[in-house]
């Protein structure tokens, strides 16, 4: 598989690692088509009086599996990704929540942040776009590249992987606490060099 495309309404996602390529779900309202080298899955519109809050999605990737394309539109539900490599990443989340122990993303990743939180503990994000509107933010990693992080109201904690001197970081921010490092940081302040 090269290419991933994933578009959820209200189930949950699971990405792990495993032997094998394998995809389950719980859902009759998900549909799978695995053609080629694309895997695209699909959550049907279905009345919000019929979601099942159990529903889930569980993505089995074999290690390590570098995908080209991967893009994710996550909605009310939860996304745990235990490890997640690829070039191109587009992810979407609504209002569900996103934990994610590592992602490596090699060429660029563009992250819009949902309301229920979003947490990347772990990787190397390259020419990073990333948009918070609301809700808290936490991202350790190492970031390549131009990168540009756009918050709104809420938290935002980024922890960088590696040395201070490889980054410089211009802050621009509205509403709510911005922290690098654990040190805060002000609106038109500069970070490292």
């Amino acid at each position: 598989v090269l290419e991933l495309d994933i578009s959820l309404k209200a189930a949950n996602l699971q990405i792990k690692n495993g032997e094998n390529f394998k995809i389950e779900t719980n859902s009759k309202y998900i549909s799978i088509n695995h053609e080629n080298e694309k895997v695209e899955i699909t959550e049907q519109e279905h009345s919000w009086f019929s979601i099942d809050t159990n529903a889930r999605l569980i993505i089995t990737m074999p290690n390590p599996s570098i995908l080209n394309e991967i893009t994710i539109n996550g909605g009310v539900g939860k996304i745990d990704i235990d490890s997640l490599k690829g070039n191109k990443l587009d992810l979407n989340l609504d209002a569900g929540k996103l934990d994610c122990s590592n992602l490596e993303i090699y060429e660029k990743a563009v992250i819009n942040g949902g309301s229920g939180g979003t947490k990347i503990m772990g990787g190397t994000l390259n020419d990073l776009a990333l948009t918070m509107d609301v809700g808290k933010m936490t991202l350790k990693s190492s970031l390549t590249g131009n990168s540009n992080i756009s918050c709104g109201v809420g938290d935002t904690d980024i922890t960088l992987i590696g040395v201070k001197d490889n980054y410089k970081i211009n802050v621009k921010k509205a509403l709510g606490t911005f922290k690098i490092a654990s040190e805060s940081v002000k609106d038109g302040q500069t970070y490292g060099n």
